[in-house]
């Protein structure tokens, strides 16, 4: 069982819960205004409504609720309104280089009213990908190269995080030496440039002490773990049995 909340406070009040059921072709959404659920059906691949879905990995955008399958697909729900079968939910397929990827290290969101998808390729260049909602394929924005060799992170692996929501700024994970668990913040800007071009901010912010670094021209923030779960099926009852 997973829930998800679509709401957009810049459009209305009101606000949707959809629950979805691992493996049937419906969902069920409770809707704030009417105080009622209602029942939607859909239809997807067998392969595609039998995969699990990637925790924590949904965006609420225009009445729909985008979420990453471990099918290799970007599932897209139509939660406001009935409509019919085959349009109430759609599968769309990854860039072609997330097919070869381990898929809980993709990272989906929102960021300046786009669809956005963030993967580290099999060169460890990090690509950003916009959605486009009219035909629903994806375009290479930004590829960022080897950023573990620019800022001498301690390995390979920097797991994406999440997108600033109006800024062209990324997140991802970094772990280095004396600093630990971070998270790095780079700007990538406004437009389209060629590929391994990017900026990051010039000052390394170290939370736990307080001091101003400077350390690659990255900034990177201490990485905390919340004891808060996620509507993802993991939560563990309290001792109080609420």
């Amino acid at each position: 069982m997973y829930a998800a909340l679509a709401y957009d406070p810049s459009k209305s009040s009101f606000y949707r819960v959809a629950r979805f059921a691992q493996g049937f072709r419906c969902l069920n959404v409770y809707n704030s205004q009417t105080r009622r659920w209602k029942k939607l059906e859909f239809w997807l691949e067998n392969d595609v409504t039998k995969a699990e879905w990637i925790e924590k990995q949904s965006v609420f955008f225009q009445g729909e609720i985008y979420r990453l399958s471990m099918s290799g697909h970007l599932l897209r729900f139509v939660v406001d309104r009935e409509v019919s079968l085959k349009d109430q939910a759609q599968a769309i397929n990854l860039p072609d280089v997330a097919n070869k990827l381990y898929p809980k290290n993709y990272c989906l969101g929102l960021c300046n009213d786009q669809i956005n998808f963030m993967v580290f390729d099999n060169e460890l260049c990090l690509c950003i990908w916009v959605l486009s909602t009219d035909t629903y394929e994806w375009s290479l924005r930004r590829r960022l190269s080897r950023i573990h060799q620019y800022f001498a992170c301690k390995n390979s692996f920097c797991p994406p995080f999440g997108f600033h929501p109006y800024m062209d700024i990324v997140f991802v994970g970094l772990t280095s030496q004396g600093l630990k668990s971070s998270i790095m913040k780079i700007s990538f800007g406004k437009h389209i440039a060629s590929a391994y071009k990017y900026s990051c901010q010039d000052i390394v912010r170290d939370i736990c002490d307080g001091h101003f670094i400077n350390w690659h021209n990255a900034v990177t923030f201490p990485l905390f773990k919340c004891p808060v779960p996620f509507a993802n099926g993991t939560a563990e009852p309290s001792t109080d049995g609420m």
